[in-house]
């Protein structure tokens, strides 16, 4: 019986060998390929993982942070969080895994915890924009508003030309719910040279432009992001039922009554997508 055992593992050995460096080499090409599609990438990087191909900690980290960049790129947020938990474990110095956890619990809704992240990682490499202008961020979803500010122009203060940290900043000081803090004409500013073309952009030119007086140009951005974009207007006419200016029905129409709501809102200091103060 063990005879036969033993000759049935030695068939599947040369019906199956083992991959040979040329494969794994292959795989790890793919693994590290962030133009490839994300779920083939995560495949080669499983198959480095599960194959015990490295010798190194720090190639095992490496893999592992590159799955979590694919795993994350197609929603598996908690296996992302896993791998770079590894990644951590290997390489506790990783500046990009730090980065790339940090995004990961932002979009969990977490923070708290990136802002930790992104913490670590500015002292990693305290003179680089990136951390500073993604903790920027996290602290503005924590709802530290000030903090935010204060984090977003420190990044500016190394790389002038951070889109992100731009944008982010602009729409902090058009929209935040403490009006000490709001800037309209340094919002302005901010945007020079961001893409308006942007759907993102477009939304905080619409309330840097109403923060900075200029209504008519605001609603012409509103009406822009609505324009045959029936989900959106929705939106806006449930923020502004929500505010108290509009009772008229949903019907997805952006009409002369929500028109004059919104008019009345953005006269009034409120910008649509902006936070509330707290209670």
């Amino acid at each position: 019986m063990a005879l036969r055992f033993l000759t049935i593992l030695a068939v599947l050995a040369i019906l199956t060998p083992p991959a040979s460096a040329q494969d794994f080499q292959e795989m790890e090409t793919v693994c590290t390929d962030g133009t490839r599609d994300a779920e083939t990438r995560s495949r080669a990087c499983t198959t480095l993982i599960d194959g015990a191909a490295f010798t190194d900690l720090s190639d095992y980290a490496r893999t592992h942070l590159n799955r979590a960049d694919a795993r994350q790129a197609v929603g598996d947020l908690q296996g992302a969080l896993t791998d770079l938990d590894t990644t951590l474990d290997y390489d506790p110095y990783s500046f990009q895994a730090y980065m790339v956890r940090g995004d990961v619990l932002l979009r969990l809704e977490e923070p708290y915890r990136a802002i930790a992240d992104f913490s670590v990682a500015a002292g990693l490499n305290p003179l680089s924009a990136i951390p500073y202008a993604r903790r920027g961020l996290a602290l503005y979803a924590h709802r530290e508003y000030a903090s935010a500010i204060q984090d977003l122009e420190t990044a500016l203060s190394y790389d002038a030309d951070h889109a992100e940290a731009r944008r982010t900043l602009a729409w902090i000081l058009a929209t935040a719910p403490d009006e000490g803090l709001r800037d309209g004409a340094r919002a302005a500013e901010l945007l020079d040279d961001v893409d308006r073309n942007d759907p993102q952009t477009i939304l905080v030119e619409a309330a840097v432009l109403a923060e900075s007086g200029d209504i008519t140009g605001a609603l012409a951005r509103y009406k822009e992001i609505a324009g045959g974009n029936e989900a959106a207007t929705k939106r806006f006419q449930t923020y502004l039922q929500s505010s108290g200016y509009f009772n008229g029905s949903i019907d997805g129409q952006f009409d002369p009554a929500l028109e004059a709501a919104l008019t009345k809102c953005l006269e009034e200091g409120c910008r649509i997508g902006a936070p509330r103060a707290s209670p």
